[in-house]
């Protein structure tokens, strides 16, 4: 069975935010400090790297669990994601720390505004039915057109 284009690129994503979290941790575990998360917070934060590690191999081979966790965190994920995009930007205005948040480096706001939005793209996407098909199939062949690869309608 192919795997789809998009669950390629989405299980890619999955991998290059590993080496951001394992690098994160070390940092904090080395004695970095950010205000945020405690220094004594570096497991967790390796922890994440490994669940993202998880994820892109789950997607990569089309496991269900790895589609429903990534759609579970795509949403609820504290940090940049649908509902943490809003809590910066309701502090930001909210608390007076709107000048923090224009101060932000231009790759701080990419992520404040871009990444809900690609965290919803992800969420849209694997709540296809042809997506859903590719992950539950149970035989390389079931729910696919055995010449073409492609999913049946």
């Amino acid at each position: 069975m192919k795997r789809p284009l998009g669950v390629t690129l989405v299980a890619l994503y999955r991998f290059s935010l590993a080496p951001f979290w394992l690098i994160l941790g070390f940092w904090f575990f080395s004695g970095g400090t950010w205000e945020l998360i405690p220094a004594k917070q570096s497991l967790i934060v390796v922890a994440v790297a490994l669940l993202e590690i998880s994820l892109g191999v789950g997607l990569w081979r089309l496991k269900n669990w790895a589609r429903i966790l990534t759609l579970v965190l795509s949403v609820i994920w504290p940090g940049p994601s649908l509902f943490g995009g809003l809590i910066v930007l309701y502090c930001a205005v909210y608390l007076g720390n709107l000048d923090r948040l224009l101060a932000m480096p231009w790759y701080g706001k990419l992520v404040v505004g871009v990444e809900p939005v690609w965290r919803m793209a992800i969420v849209v996407y694997l709540l296809l039915p042809h997506v859903g098909r590719c992950f539950r199939a149970l035989h390389p062949h079931e729910g696919f057109n055995k010449e073409t690869g492609r999913p049946l309608p």
